[in-house]
């Protein structure tokens, strides 16, 4: 489990989720995180291997429960919030889902999802709704019967959004959760007090992994931005002292014209998904003149983050970076077959 580093090097007490609604530290997410385990379990009678759909905006709660279908055995597959019960049917199909843990706000489209295609019979509302209601009834000191961790244990679905919904999905194991860091800058320069904020849904393995994997992983704080339009997130940046900043490059083109209205002087970084775009946007090299230098990178769902950047002096426009440790870039022809460097192969 992710959690486990944190507690065990005595890091309890550190700060772990933030919003403008809970601040949990460690040990508290620990406790919710043990308790949604024992209702999925217990209540629910979840059987490790059954598939979870979990629905709603980022927040605490979104990642906790998350954690926890992981730690109960189950495979936790997270959607995006604007997805409608049609949508939602064809996921649950593909994944044989029955279990939904949904923010009450956002029951309606399972509840449909039911009522016209028969899926995802088990729902539980969250949000000081049932969920809550059953935690409360669990004592999280008592030892969950799960199955052995094993860093190969599918863990996760994660869904390829197109608009229709029918998309190349990815199973990822236990291990991947903890290898999403390399995608962020090296651990030699983050600090105890760093905390991480984006704009990414949970539903995209970029968020994911920026807002849940890493930081867990190094055990530093995650700031959750329930709508993260430009006002929103500079105000959480101020407000929680972000430290590490994560979003699109249209997103950072869209804080540009509210920066001067905040205090965002905790910010020691910016990461960036899809930048060959990046650093050649007038507009995100209006955000560097803060001085702060934009990371760019490259990621992709089957790879559950970055795997390609630049951070530092490596940084150039035009330019995406370099492999990370642990990561081959090569291209390949039309056989498979690796490409030596220089060669140019011709349009088809």
């Amino acid at each position: 489990m992710l959690l486990d580093n944190a507690l065990e090097e005595g890091h309890g007490a550190r700060d772990a989720i933030l919003s403008d609604e809970v601040r949990w530290t460690y040990s508290e997410l620990k406790q919710n995180v043990d308790r949604i385990a024992h209702v999925l379990r217990s209540d629910l009678r979840l059987v490790p291997g059954n598939r979870v759909l979990l629905r709603g905006p980022n927040s605490p709660m979104l990642c906790a429960a998350w954690l926890a279908v992981i730690k109960a055995g189950g495979i936790a597959a997270t959607t995006m919030p604007m997805l409608r019960a049609v949508e939602l049917s064809k996921i649950a199909t593909k994944g044989a889902i029955r279990f939904a843990l949904c923010d009450h706000r956002l029951m309606e489209d399972p509840r449909g999802c039911r009522r016209s295609f028969g899926h995802l019979g088990v729902r539980v509302a969250f949000r000081k709704r049932d969920l809550e209601t059953r935690m409360s009834a669990h004592n999280p000191n008592l030892l969950l019967a799960t199955p052995p961790p094993g860093g190969r244990r599918t863990a996760g679905v994660h869904l390829g959004y197109h608009r229709t919904a029918q998309s190349d999905d990815t199973l990822s194991q236990g291990r991947d959760s903890k290898r999403g860091y390399r995608g962020t800058p090296s651990p030699a320069h983050l600090s105890i007090g760093d905390r991480y904020i984006g704009s990414p849904p949970l539903g995209f393995t970029f968020g994911l992994g920026a807002l849940t994997c890493v930081p867990l992983a190094i055990s530093v704080g995650t700031i959750m931005v329930e709508a993260p339009q430009p006002n929103n997130l500079l105000t959480a940046i101020q407000k929680h002292r972000a430290t590490c900043l994560f979003t699109a490059p249209v997103a950072y083109r869209g804080l540009i014209s509210q920066l001067s209205q905040f205090d965002i002087s905790s910010l020691k970084r910016c990461v960036s998904r899809r930048g060959s775009v990046t650093l050649r946007q007038p507009g995100t090299l209006g955000f560097e003149a803060t001085g702060l230098k934009i990371i760019d990178g490259i990621g992709a769902t089957e790879m559950m983050h970055i795997f390609i950047s630049a951070s530092g002096d490596g940084i150039r426009p035009g330019s995406t970076g370099k492999a990370l440790p642990g990561y081959e870039a090569c291209i390949l022809d039309e056989s498979g077959q690796r490409l030596p460097l220089g060669s140019v192969e011709g349009s088809r």
